[in-house]
């Protein structure tokens, strides 16, 4: 689409679900799709470059209501420093293919078919570290250059893996997830070593977690919770998306796109009527899930398409 517009300047139809937004790099377009699919498209045209297919057979299935592979590739893609990382499968008895890829020929660098976790989430990089999302379970470390596992201290409470990670400046990794006794938990690990301390509870956050404590008075929070660790410190609001630009924190919401300003910047007067420290909002249809900040813009997708 054109930024300025809106006006679409081409597309591209994939053969399944493209669940991740793509990662532009060097004048390309890379994504990853539920026909098992990895693409790379000239970012200006929408022309192919090339295509890779990471499924080990042409086998289909319905999921959520489509047609998909039996390994879809529901990690998205990375791209970094000329090469594409991504997962195709979901389930360690159909089999995972980790793959790297060179950027520029969608040559393959090298493929981890071991079994072992439920790869869901987008991919994270740092260090000589990929991290892989894997669900209700903790997250999976391999080397990013040879793609070998990682040997990592385990911790943290059983169930409460994500598909929601990131990793702040410090070399820390962070996931949240919804814990099956019904608390939002934070846990912290050591990139190096994935050793974690104590987990951030629902004493950082009890308003939106489903239970005070443990087996205790329950106080359910409509709508999705979404979190952002910046400098070693959570953010975490009721919303469907979270994104943070400069000192300003992007927050959707069923119906609105709302701006707060962040406890440590100079908050402008607010106008009548609105909830301290928001900057403003603007109403939308549906849902918005996801942003993108660029040139001064805001660009928020929603769940109404």
């Amino acid at each position: 689409l054109d930024a300025k517009t809106g006006q679409e300047k081409w597309h591209f139809i994939a053969g399944g679900p493209i669940r991740f937004a793509p990662q532009i790099a060097n004048g390309k377009v890379y994504f990853a799709s539920d026909d098992g699919f990895i693409y790379c498209l000239e970012a200006t045209t929408g022309k192919p470059v090339w295509k890779f297919d990471a499924a080990p057979a042409d086998e289909r299935m319905v999921g959520q209501h489509r047609m998909i592979s039996r390994w879809p590739v529901r990690t998205g893609v990375l791209v970094d420093e000329g090469v594409v990382y991504g997962v195709a499968g979901m389930w360690p008895a159909e089999g995972l293919f980790r793959y790297a890829l060179d950027a520029a020929t969608g040559r393959t660098l090298w493929c981890n078919d071991s079994n072992g976790g439920t790869p869901q989430g987008p991919l994270l990089a740092g260090g000589d570290t990929l991290i892989v999302p894997n669900g209700n379970s903790g997250p999976s470390p391999f080397d990013r250059h040879t793609g070998k596992p990682i040997p990592w201290i385990r911790g943290g409470q059983p169930g409460a893996g994500g598909t929601w990670l990131t990793i702040d400046g410090n070399n820390r990794l962070y996931s949240y997830a919804i814990h099956r006794s019904g608390v939002l938990m934070i846990h912290p690990y050591a990139l190096t070593n994935g050793q974690t301390s104590r987990c951030w509870g629902a004493e950082v956050v009890p308003q939106l977690s489903l239970w005070t404590t443990l087996y205790r008075t329950q106080i359910h929070a409509k709508g999705k919770v979404s979190a952002i660790v910046y400098k070693g410190k959570p953010y975490v609001r009721q919303a469907y998306g979270i994104a943070m630009a400069g000192s300003m924190l992007l927050l959707g919401h069923d119906g609105a796109v709302t701006v707060e300003a962040l406890p440590s910047a100079e908050k402008p007067r607010p106008s009548s009527g609105t909830v301290t420290g928001e900057v403003w909002r603007a109403r939308v249809e549906g849902e918005a899930r996801d942003f993108a900040v660029a040139d001064g813009r805001v660009y928020a997708s929603t769940s109404k398409g």
